[in-house]
């Protein structure tokens, strides 16, 4: 079993949610995200490099805990990308489209997005897929600005938008 290593590189900036440009819309609701966390898996076996992005509301607050591990806190809104890139530093600027296939992973593709507005981590709770859409990264001085626009799986539009730091972490098995 490989050993998981676990590094925090910076924290985010929390945000007073009123003054927020970064959002979750689904059909007609819409929810201010204030925090963020992308995670490095690796590299994948079709040599590609696996990067995970979530957000969530500033009811759910972030923080990390003595071992290095990502701690939740709270319940509220919570999205998860699961994308692969060809750079190893980070998601590499550009469109990622929607390809379910996680043994192939090509470049500029993402795998996976769901969500919740009801997310409680190690708790149960109800998330949806989405099915479609484009998924915009651009690296920032300071961060990343991240966008989303596509449907869901029962066909409601989906939108999304962040803009600054997120916490980073490096979990790689095996080290």
């Amino acid at each position: 079993m490989g050993l998981a290593i676990i590094i925090l590189a910076f924290s985010g900036c929390k945000k007073n949610e009123k003054d927020s440009v970064n959002y979750l819309q689904v059909g007609d609701t819409t929810i201010y995200l204030s925090d963020g966390n992308k995670f490095f898996f690796g590299q994948t076996s079709n040599n590609t490099y696996n990067f995970d992005l979530e957000f969530v509301s500033s009811n759910i607050v972030l923080s990390t805990n003595a071992n290095g591990f990502p701690v939740y806190t709270g319940k509220g809104t919570h999205i998860y990308f699961e994308a692969y890139t060809s750079s190893s530093s980070t998601l590499a600027d550009g469109e990622y489209t929607f390809f379910f296939d996680a043994n192939t992973s090509p470049a500029g593709t993402y795998d996976a997005i769901k969500y919740s507005f009801e997310y409680a981590y190690e708790t149960d709770y109800n998330f949806h897929f989405v099915t479609e859409g484009t998924l915009t990264i651009k690296n920032i001085k300071g961060g990343m600005e991240v966008s989303f626009t596509g449907e869901n799986a029962m066909g409601e539009d989906v939108k999304m938008y962040y803009k600054g730091v997120l916490n980073y972490y490096e979990i790689l098995e095996g080290k």
